[in-house]
């Protein structure tokens, strides 16, 4: 059951009762003016009859005739001319007949006599009179609506120019980013390349650890082509020198498994999908604990990859700051739209993470 009011229903409420207001209002000023002049009242059966017809009129000249013939961007003015003449034979038939009943009824009316000149003025007067009333309610409504379109408008251009500052501040960022990370591959690559072949001659294990690390960067840093697509291999080999670089920082309790066959190697997948995965292990993991070993798997079979992980939540871990996940579902949804799905759990001392990717149905 609902115990609030319906506030479409409410308005409507409310705009009836100011109309009643207003009708109440202006037969009640109407009257009691005449009376004055004239030192008398009517009956109420005539004032009944005539201010209805009255009511009807203003309201039919603006809804059923101004409305619909002056549309905007579609006016039709030939259309008013033959309705406002059709309300005129219309007003003045009621008019008589309500005139001829209260005079064979002996009623006192308001009106004078039916078939003389002083009523033929009488009725066009009225007429006129309630026609621009309506009119003016017409003018007034048109310009209210207008009023409330242009509101929308500006609010419209308003949301839609905040969101082109907000997505030129994005740029901006991405930009500052990017220039941040231009480091000169020549010169870097150069100079892991010397550390490494003075390094081999006294340590053959840290030479190849510094390898590895050339090769992540080289990664990192290569212009893909193929539409920003990569081998899935590459993107397995990068995973690989990751892991095993960070396994030399930290020793740590992971189990990494992949199950792809050769023909799987030369799939294409869009860069750092998996690695971001990846990353997200090791930034909030707990990778110390022996009991609580981290899982990490990658298959690929008829098209489908997926990724699992599974690790224990480090204790000084705070939830919420998955800044990286988040962009790589953006990232997913416009390469694989409705082609992927990303599911994480989070418990109280465990995440687990499941990404599948129809890599066929890239967009």
């Amino acid at each position: 059951m609902r115990f609030y009011p319906d506030i479409r229903n409410l308005r409507s409420t409310l705009t009836y009762r100011y109309h009643i207001l207003a009708w109440t209002i202006f037969i009640t000023y109407e009257v009691t003016l005449k009376a004055a002049i004239t030192g008398s009242f009517h009956h109420p059966v005539d004032y009944f009859l005539h201010y209805c017809l009255y009511i009807l009129l203003f309201y039919g000249h603006t809804h059923l005739i101004l409305f619909k013939t002056l549309k905007e961007g579609d006016k039709k003015y030939y259309l008013l001319i033959q309705y406002i003449i059709l309300e005129v034979i219309l007003f003045f038939i009621f008019s008589f007949l309500i005139s001829k009943y209260m005079h064979i009824a002996g009623i006192q009316a308001a009106a004078p006599r039916p078939f003389t000149g002083t009523f033929t003025y009488f009725m066009l007067y009225r007429f006129l009179y309630i026609c621009g009333l309506s009119t003016a309610y017409w003018l007034a409504i048109s310009i209210i609506r207008k009023e409330r379109r242009l509101i929308t408008l500006r609010n419209a251009y308003i949301i839609t120019a905040k969101e082109r500052e907000a997505l030129r501040a994005d740029l901006m960022q991405a930009e500052i980013a990017f220039i941040k990370s231009q480091i000169n591959p020549h010169l870097l690559f150069n100079t892991l390349n010397f550390i490494y072949n003075e390094v081999r001659k006294v340590d053959q294990k840290a030479a190849d650890h510094i390898l590895s690390l050339a090769e992540l960067m080289q990664y990192a840093m290569a212009d893909n082509g193929h539409q920003n697509t990569v081998l899935l291999k590459d993107e397995l080999a990068h995973i690989r020198n990751y892991i095993s670089l960070q396994k030399l920082r930290h020793p740590c309790n992971l189990i990494f498994k992949t199950y792809v066959a050769d023909a799987g190697e030369g799939q294409r997948i869009i860069p750092f999908v998996l690695m971001t995965i990846v990353e997200n292990v090791f930034q909030h993991a707990e990778l110390f604990d022996p009991k609580a070993i981290a899982r990490i798997t990658i298959s690929y079979r008829n098209k489908l990859l997926w990724i699992q992980t599974k690790n224990k939540i480090r204790p000084d871990d705070r939830p919420g700051h998955s800044l990286g996940l988040d962009n790589l579902s953006k990232r997913m949804g416009q390469a694989y739209p409705g082609a992927y799905e990303l599911i994480k759990t989070r418990t109280q001392n465990t995440y687990k993470l499941k990404l599948t990717v129809h890599l066929n149905q890239k967009k």
